[in-house]
């Protein structure tokens, strides 16, 4: 551990203990509760990327220190509110209208990681983990088992709750998306009819959606989008807006959000040289109009590029295909849309260019 993640752990003083590696601490200048957690196993690079994306309906991450043993120190936001275990203890089974509304919203927060580049799949989804809140969103919380989607053979670590963990957790496969669908139907079925399994028989759509979400094979079990379509709700999965929540680093500029030094001259370096071309384009007394302008929309269309493929403030949402539930599709709508773009900004260069070819 350096002096500098020393320094900066030391303004997160303790305030309780929720186990003896979960502790509550308050940052001494900023007043701010958050929860700090010591990780022997984790995936470093799911915790990153999530620092860096801030999905809404999880605990954002203030830091992230690799301590001199390999333990992971993880200082998160707290999050106060009710577990779905403890609501459902109180109040379940629920009204079939509000078990809905929430399985949408769940589907939704989960939605935000299976949509990420590369996706991430939680694995541990349980009503332990999912906090109500009192203006009826939620938040899902402990990540600690989370991982990046790979093409494996199988999982090689048993990493779940019994229960709600589908069949590949335990080594009969590798986790993706469709793992957490199974612990979606579970966790819906439970809103439903609680333990009485039985019940399900007043709600033969939900019963048929539930058995499909559970099916043995990952590869027969519904996408979140079609789980939704379903369910019968117009609602539409989306990925997460960072215009929506305070995280810093979405706006850094494309080779310095990774905090990578390397990444960072290199950005520093190419953003110098552009800078600079454009400036001796634009200051030089003999160049032509239309060369200012070309160079002008030269560093547009080179800003725009970097933008669009290193995913700036998640653009690629807006993608065509975006929410369709097959990658392939996906990826071709990221490529066609900057197609479109590129086409479209080349349209316009010729379109204001041609005045001055004309003289």
């Amino acid at each position: 551990m350096s002096p500098q993640d020393k320094c900066r752990l030391s303004f997160y003083k303790e305030v309780s203990e929720l186990t003896g590696r979960v502790k509550i601490v308050r940052h001494i200048e900023t007043g701010r509760i958050f929860v700090r957690k010591e990780l022997p196993e984790y995936d470093l690079a799911v915790y990153v990327q999530l620092k860096k994306l801030c999905p809404p309906h999880y605990p954002g991450i203030q830091e992230l220190v690799v301590d001199d043993d390999g333990t992971l120190i993880l200082i998160e936001e707290y999050i106060s509110g009710q577990t779905l275990t403890e609501y459902l203890a109180t109040n379940g089974p629920l009204p079939e209208d509000l078990a809905v509304d929430l399985i949408c919203k769940l589907c939704e927060a989960v939605y935000e990681l299976h949509s990420a580049i590369p996706p991430i799949v939680h694995r541990d989804l349980k009503p332990d983990n999912i906090i109500l809140l009192t203006d009826g969103s939620l938040r899902i919380v402990d990540l600690n088992s989370a991982k990046n989607i790979r093409k494996e053979a199988r999982d090689t670590i048993l990493i779940g709750t019994q229960g709600y963990a589908a069949l590949e957790q335990y080594g009969f496969g590798a986790s993706n998306e469709k793992t957490d669908v199974y612990a979606i139907g579970i966790i819906f079925r439970e809103m439903l009819v609680g333990t009485n399994i039985s019940l399900l028989e007043a709600y033969p759509r939900y019963n048929l959606l539930i058995q499909q979400c559970t099916k043995m094979e990952a590869k027969e079990r519904p996408s979140i989008p079609e789980f939704l379509s379903q369910l019968g709700s117009k609602r539409t999965p989306v990925m997460p807006s960072s215009e929506t929540n305070d995280c810093y680093d979405s706006w850094l500029p494309v080779g310095f959000r990774s905090h990578n030094p390397l990444y960072m001259i290199l950005g520093a370096l190419i953003y110098g040289a552009l800078l600079y071309g454009l400036v001796s384009e634009v200051l030089n007394p003999s160049a032509a109009p239309k060369d200012r302008i070309e160079a002008i929309f030269t560093i547009i269309i080179v800003l725009v590029t970097a933008a669009w493929w290193g995913n700036y403030r998640h653009c690629q949402r807006h993608a065509f295909y975006h929410n369709s539930p097959e990658k392939s599709k996906r990826l071709l709508g990221v490529v066609l849309t900057y197609i479109f773009i590129f086409i479209a900004l080349f349209i316009v260069v010729i379109l204001v260019t041609i005045p001055f070819e004309a003289k």
